[in-house]
């Protein structure tokens, strides 16, 4: 389970002194620019632990009180750059380019459909639309 705190000087034996199921303290990086943020994630060895914490709302390192919130790592989506398909990458890909707005296997500056069509669901949208019926399941 992974617990985010923010704060900017929590130590890892201070963490680990307040909760003994901590298994690793890490700080969170922002990923455009790859610098450290004020955020710290904590891996805990149970759920219990971290429900714990969550509860709480607060971890307190005397004289500071940091919020804790529920850290959801991002969604990692397997997509073909070549097809726009979901579940393999484009290595993987024998198969024709298909287009992202109207699924069709042409160049890009030679599509003259204006309708939408998802290769994924057939639903009016483009391939690429995060609510994507395909995607969501």
């Amino acid at each position: 389970m992974h617990k985010q705190i923010r704060g900017i000087c929590l130590m890892s034996a201070d963490i680990r002194d307040i909760v003994t199921d901590v298994v690793a303290v890490s700080r969170i990086k922002n990923a455009a620019q790859a610098n450290p943020t004020s955020l710290i994630r904590i891996d805990l060895s149970n759920a219990t632990a971290g429900n714990d914490l969550l509860k709480k709302q607060k971890f307190i390192v005397t004289p500071f009180a940091y919020s804790v919130i529920e850290y959801i790592p991002p969604v990692k989506i397997i997509r073909c750059f070549k097809r726009l398909q979901l579940g393999y990458y484009a290595n993987e890909c024998n198969n024709q380019i298909k287009r992202g707005r109207c699924s069709g296997s042409h160049g890009l500056d030679k599509c003259t459909n204006t309708t939408l069509n998802c290769s994924n669901c057939e639903d009016a949208h483009k391939l690429t639309y995060p609510g994507c019926k395909a995607r969501l399941h």
